[in-house]
């Protein structure tokens, strides 16, 4: 059977979309642990930068379940699979890229991120959680970029 042209356009399109989501999710991972690495040497802690990449690999994986788990449930139920239905967004019914931020995966990805760097960091409780914290705020920071490049991309 012959594809047309727009068949392999669309093949090629969803190839370098996941291609590109696996590369930038590394890349995060990859900064998050260099940031995370620096602060622990600051701290003056004996952390390796391997143990701190494994952590965020872990982690991520929470991140990258919860994707999956809400652009299953958005298909099955015919919605937009870019609203998260286990975020704030869906269930105040807003399209607030803020509320969208406050969902079940990236929080139980901040908690596990405070246990890690307390945990694998030997930082203390406090210093674990204002760090993960700063990462969510920074997190949502982009959140809100990304809904502004978006809305002056639609003028």
């Amino acid at each position: 059977m012959l594809f047309t042209y727009a068949e392999q356009i669309l093949g090629f399109t969803k190839t370098i979309t996941v291609v590109s989501v696996f590369i930038v999710a590394l890349v995060g991972i990859l900064i998050s642990a260099v940031i995370q690495l620096i602060i622990v040497k600051i701290a003056g802690k004996n952390v390796t930068f391997k143990q701190l990449f494994s952590m965020n690999t872990y982690i991520a994986l929470i991140g990258a379940v919860g994707m999956l788990l809400n652009t299953l449930i958005q298909i099955s139920i015919g919605g937009d699979t870019s609203i998260y239905v286990t975020s704030l967004g869906s269930l105040f019914n807003s399209d607030s890229t803020v509320l969208a931020s406050f969902e079940v995966f990236s929080i139980w990805t901040l908690i596990l991120t405070a246990i890690g760097l307390h945990r694998v960091g030997q930082l203390s409780k406090t210093a674990s959680s204002i760090i993960a914290i700063i990462f969510f705020v920074i997190s949502i920071g982009f959140a809100l970029l990304g809904g502004v490049l978006e809305g002056i991309a639609a003028l």
